[in-house]
């Protein structure tokens, strides 16, 4: 049975710096769409395994202690897909504190 499993990251960052956070977000290994609006910059980031995703979250603390950002929120989205037929999808919603 081919067995293939996607982990999103939506990202909704409060910042003034939005071309910067997109140029260091931009250089990470996985495929980044961001766009912003106003004060807020989207960004979605593909990550593969649970050591890329700690190292994402690593990154958010220290991009967050330079004030590249003021706040920020984020999604999770799970897709697992078994011989090319959808499963489940799970959303977890998070905010920082």
């Amino acid at each position: 049975m081919n067995y293939f499993h996607h982990l999103g990251h939506d990202f909704l960052f409060c910042s003034d710096y939005h071309q910067q956070l997109t140029h260091i977000l931009g250089m990470l290994p996985s495929t980044g769409v961001f766009f912003s609006v106003g004060n807020n910059l989207f960004a979605r980031l593909a990550v593969l395994n649970a050591g890329e995703l700690r190292e994402l979250f690593s990154l958010m603390a220290q991009l967050r202690e330079f004030h590249y950002f003021t706040s920020f929120q984020g999604a999770t989205i799970h897709f697992k897909i078994f011989d090319g037929v959808k499963g489940k999808v799970k959303i977890t919603l998070s905010e920082e504190k």
